[in-house]
This record gives C-alpha cells, structure tokens and sequence, in this order.
C-alpha cells in the first residue's frame, strides 16, 4: 500500500512540476521580450497576452497540485514520523529525483549554451543577423529556460543533499541518483571533446584560408562555427567538471558516502566507458589521418572535399588530442583508486579491466576494417566489378588505415593480458574480466559469421533460382566472403583461448584438497577435554548439581563420569 501511495505522490509531482515549470518558462519570456531582451518587440501585443495567460493558468494548475503532493511526501519526512527514513531510502524518491535532476539539466544547459553562442559569437565578432532565422538566438527564451531549469535543478539539488545528511543510503537509493550523476559527467565530457575536436579543425581551417565552401557561405559561417564550438566546449566542460568534482568529493567524504562511492560499480564503470570512448575516438580520427597519408603517398584518387591535404592530415590529429588526454586522466584516476584501496585483488582487476575495454574495441575496429579489406582481395580473385575505376581506392585505403591503428590497439593491450595470463595462468583463466572478454569476441565473431554465411547462401540461392541481379556475382559475395574469413578466423582463436581456460578451471577445481589437520593455522581443532573435581556434602548433591549442568549444556557438548 506505502508503495502504490508513493508511486501516485511522486507521479503527480512529476507531472505538476513540469506544468509549473512550463507555466514560469512562458512568463519569463514574455517578460524579457518586453525588457528588450530577443527578437520579441512588444509586451502589449494581443500574442503577448495570449501568452501571459497560458502562463498563468499553467501556473495556477500546476503550483497548486505541485505543492498540495509535494507537503504530503515532506509530511512523510518529518522526524516523528517512525517511516521517515524509510521514506528517504525509497526507491521510488531517488527515481523521482534522478528524473527531474537530469530532465532540468538538459533543457537548462541547452539554453545556456545558447547564451553563450551569443557571447562568444560578440567575442569573434561574428554578424548576429545574417537572415535565416533558424540560426538566430532568442536570448529572451534562453534566458528564461536557465532561470527556471536552473532555479529547479538547484532545489532538487540540496533535496538530495537533505537526503544523504539525514540517513544512510543502499540499493536503488543509491545507485538511481549515481546513474545522473555519471551519466551527466559522461554526456558532459563527450560533448565537450566533440566541440574541442571541431573547434580545433575550424582554427586550423581558418589558419590555412580554406573557407567551408565560397560558392555558398562567406566567411561569417565559419566564424559562427567556431564561435558555436567554442560555446559547446565551455558548457559542456563546465557540466563535466561539476558533476565529477561532486562525485570524486563525495568519494573523499570520510563518512559512509564515501565508502559507498568508492565501492561503487557505476563510478568504475564511467572510468572504463570514458576509457573506451576514447579508444574509438582515437581509432576514428587517426584513420582518417592514416587514410589521408595513404591516398597521398600511394597516388590514389583522393576526395577531401573542401579541406585542403594539410587539414585532412593535420586536422584529425589534432581532433583526437581531447580524447587522448581524457583517456589519459580517467585512466589515472581509475588506477589511483583502485591502489588507494590497498587491496591487490582490485588493482589487478582495474589493470584487466581496462585492457580488455580497448583489447575489445581495437578487436572490432580491426574486424571491421580487414573484412572490408578481404572482401576487396577477394572481389579482385573472383574477378568482381568492385575494384573498376579509380573511386574504390580511396575507400579501400580508408579501411587498411581503420584496420592497422585498431590493429595496433587490440595487440598492444591484448599482449599485456596475455603476459599475465603466462605468468599467473591459474589466476587469469579463473578472472571473471578475462573469460568475459572472451565470450564477448567469441560470440561477437560467431554473429558476423553467420551473418556472412546468411549473405552467402542468399546468393546462391538467388543463383540457382535465376533471380537476376544488378551487380556482378563475384562482386555480390565478396564483401561477405571477407567478412566470413576475418570473423570465423577471430572466433576460432578466441574459441581455443576460451578452452585452454576452461581446462585449467577444470583441473584446479578437481584437485583433491589436503585433509585438515588440528592445531594448524586457519583449521579448526579436535575435540577439547576438560578434566575437572566435583566436591559435595553427599552424594545426592553431587547427583543434582550433574544433573543440572547436563540440562544447560549447549548442543555438542556432553558431561560424563572418568573411571576411577
């Protein structure tokens, strides 16, 4: 019954909330157009009206029902009510809160990006009109929506933080608010490296004269680029750095949030997801530098667009340089952790873990680009119409370049592990992290066969059928023959690997165990004896006072009578 109530409580304080917030958001910006701030140029319009009345009735609607729900669940809170911190622990509140701390955030720091578009664009002096409306700002809008979510998020903010003062939290209490709080950190983070990325690449373009396109945008385009970028980069920074700076204080905190957070899964789980995000950002940008080089050096007819031959080279090098510094830092992070906790146990798993994370994505960028390299070699054997002309070349060279640099990645840290594994192979074949990677390529690479053989027998099928085809026989199996060559090669190795594992689990858990022996350190001793003297006025005393230890003896023990 408690549960049904709080599901209705919070639900409709939910859904009252947004109302209120929405009512609010309307009447801001009616209120900043009139000011003067945004494209709005009057407060007395009959839209303006319009516009003040929705807000007010959204308003009215929304307060009241938000507040008559809201003091019922702060009811529950109060200390002399027996179910209070039952009530914080619910899983169903930190639900609650975890939902309007993420949903403010996004359409807060949407709109404040928006303000800082404007200034950065002021700072560049970039042209704040240039006549599509699309890409114009509506300051007043965006003004309004970073007062509103803002004022939101920051209540809801210090409920949370009332929460965790007032009791201790575990379960889904604990780990609902964390997925925000990392999930911001995350989302913060990618953004702010993609906009880092582009903005570097628009620099280096501006610095070499190479405008997106003449014939149709002038410069002012790319300056607003950048001055876009450079807004992303400072709000999704801003967004990082806040939510990890909380995290990483609360795992500091001496009490039990930080033994909590310092435990948690989901924290080590946004280190090594950064980790790997990284390592497909590094596999991305350098092929594409690498695949530049390629047509370059081997003649190939390349197509790079507007960017010139030193952007093309030049400019993903310098796009990854974010991702390498953020996989450099949370891999230090991950790594000081787990040796500040002093137990060796953690420190080898974070070492795995982290192998395996970039093992995994090297393993599938290098699956990826040799099966479309093979299926190349074997469109050239079948005498396919693949490789006619000149434009298959750079495509070709795209894929060698995705497949060495994943190469690269997958050896150097599957070697690491495989270096374990030799000097400890008992204790890497039995390490959960290492036998999940191997069930992850195993069926990784057993779904791409099958696929290729599904493609396969599509093909013949159509063949023997006489269904007609528009492309070339050879040059329609050929990508699945490569595909079928690569994954059937990769689930085979990884196969036998998995094996050889499972035979020394195997023979370690048939050994036969070493018989007890009493007195050892760690196993438990014989039967103890005690030999004691028993003096009474007669014998009936003596036969009670027997008879009395007997009846209070604890289970396994006995009393009996020594002969003389």
């Amino acid at each position: 019954m408690q549960t049904v109530r709080r599901l209705y409580l919070y639900a409709m304080s939910g859904i009252t909330l947004g109302v209120m917030l929405v009512g609010l958001n309307n009447l801001f910006v009616v209120l900043f157009h009139a000011a003067g701030l945004g494209r709005a140029t009057a407060a007395s319009t009959a839209d303006d009206r319009e516009a003040l009345s929705l807000a007010f009735a959204l308003i009215v609607v929304g307060a009241v029902v938000w507040t008559i729900h809201w003091l019922l669940i702060e009811r529950s809170l109060r200390p002399a009510n027996p179910a209070a911190q039952e009530e914080r622990r619910s899983p169903i509140r930190a639900g609650y809160l975890s939902v309007v701390l993420a949903v403010t955030l996004v359409f807060g720091v949407l709109a404040g990006i928006q303000l800082l578009e404007h200034v950065s664009r002021r700072l560049l002096g970039v042209p704040l009109s240039n006549g599509f409306d699309f890409l114009e700002i509506d300051l007043g809008a965006a003004a309004a929506s970073v007062l509103v979510m803002g004022a939101a998020w920051a209540y809801h903010v210090l409920i949370r933080r009332r929460d965790l003062g007032a009791v201790e939290m575990s379960g889904a209490a604990a780990w609902l608010p964390r997925v925000y709080l990392y999930g911001a950190a995350l989302v913060g983070l990618v953004l702010a490296a993609m906009n880092l990325g582009t903005l570097v690449r628009l620099v280096l373009a501006w610095v070499v004269g190479s405008p997106l396109d003449d014939d149709v945008f002038d410069r002012s385009f790319e300056q607003r680029a950048m001055a876009d970028a450079l807004a992303g980069v400072i709000g999704w920074a801003i967004i990082w750095a806040g939510h990890w700076w909380y995290a990483t204080a609360l795992s500091h905190d001496a009490g039990w949030r930080g033994q909590s957070e310092q435990r948690s899964r989901l924290r080590a789980a946004y280190l090594l997801v950064v980790i790997g995000a990284a390592a497909v950002a590094t596999v991305v940008f350098v092929g594409q530098a690498a695949s530049s080089a390629l047509q370059l050096l081997l003649g190939a007819r390349a197509e790079f667009g507007s960017e010139t031959r030193l952007e093309a080279i030049v400019g993903p090098l310098l796009a990854v340089v974010p991702w390498l510094l953020a996989w450099w830092a949370h891999l230090g992070w991950l790594r000081r952790e787990a040796t500040a906790s002093d137990a060796e146990s953690r420190t080898a798993s974070v070492d795995r873990l982290s192998s395996a994370t970039v093992a995994l994505v090297g393993l599938a960028g290098s699956g990826i680009g040799l099966g479309v390299v093979a299926g190349y070699v074997v469109d050239l054997l079948l005498g396919g119409n693949r490789t006619t002309g000149d434009f298959w070349q750079a495509e070709f060279l795209s894929f060698v370049a995705v497949g060495l640099v994943s190469a690269i990645l997958w050896l150097w840290n599957w070697s690491h592990l495989q270096r374990r594994h030799a000097a400890d192979p008992v204790g890497e074949a039995t390490a959960t992290t290492r036998r999940a990677y191997l069930l992850v390529a195993v069926g990784a690479s057993l779904l791409a066969t099958l696929a290729s053989v599904a493609v396969l027998l599509y093909q013949l099928f159509n063949t023997v059928m006489g269904v007609p085809s528009f492309d070339d026989r050879g040059s329609a199996t050929s990508s699945a023959l490569g595909a079928l060559v690569v994954a059937a090669a990769s689930a085979a190795y990884h196969g036998l690997l998995e094996r050889n594992d499972r035979r020394i689990r195997e023979a370690v858990a048939g050994e036969p165990q070493a018989e007890p022996v009493a007195g050892e350190p760690g196993v438990a001793p014989g039967p103890a004896r005690r030999v004691m003297v028993l003096t009474t006025a007669t014998q009936a005393d003596a036969d009670l006072v027997v008879a009395a230890l007997r009846a209070t003896l604890p289970p396994g023990a006995s009393l009996e009578e020594a002969a003389d």
